[in-house]
């Protein structure tokens, strides 16, 4: 007897130029800035964006004032997310609407004094920022203030052989 498993969420690129599966109805129109608002009833699988946020043709930038947020129901082990920013950036983590426990986190994750999860953006690079004990549904939040970060592509790892995102 086979149990079903949910398949891992495809990789998920923000670039307008190959860009899909935004889940506000606004959609991510290129080179407008959109203050969105996060609705309800999420979906698996779509990312939804919260605060003001422009897409370009090869990433998806935050362009503030205030805060902004990025919302995914996923499925997988491992979660990468190629960032970049103009200058030094935080992002708060939040894993299934609760504190992060140290080994939920990726190698590039750390948690604070107060227990919140957070990575420092310091370079364009792939940050591997969740890290699950097998390939299992969760819900995802980003959080941050960082006006110019730029968010590139998600990557998802179910943990089998064959990885699904590069490391």
């Amino acid at each position: 007897m086979s149990i079903d498993r949910k398949p891992t969420t495809a990789a998920l690129n923000l670039s307008a130029d190959r860009g899909e599966r935004i889940g506000n109805p606004k959609g991510a129109p290129e080179g407008m800035a959109i203050e969105y608002l996060l609705p309800g009833g999420l979906k698996d699988d779509l990312l939804y964006l919260e605060g003001p946020w422009r897409r370009f043709s090869d990433r998806l930038t935050f362009s503030g004032p205030g805060g902004g947020a990025i919302y995914i129901r996923y499925t997988a082990k491992e979660v990468c997310l190629v960032m970049s920013s103009e200058e030094e950036a935080v992002i708060w983590i939040n894993h299934d609407r609760r504190k992060m426990r140290r080994e939920e986190l990726g190698p590039d994750g750390m948690i604070d004094d107060k227990g919140r999860a957070w990575v420092r953006v310091t370079a364009h690079r792939n940050y591997r920022l969740i890290r699950n004990p097998g390939a299992e549904q969760h819900e995802l939040r980003l959080f941050t203030q960082a006006r110019g970060l730029s968010l590139y592509a998600f990557t998802f790892d179910s943990g089998d052989s064959g990885t699904d995102s590069p490391q």
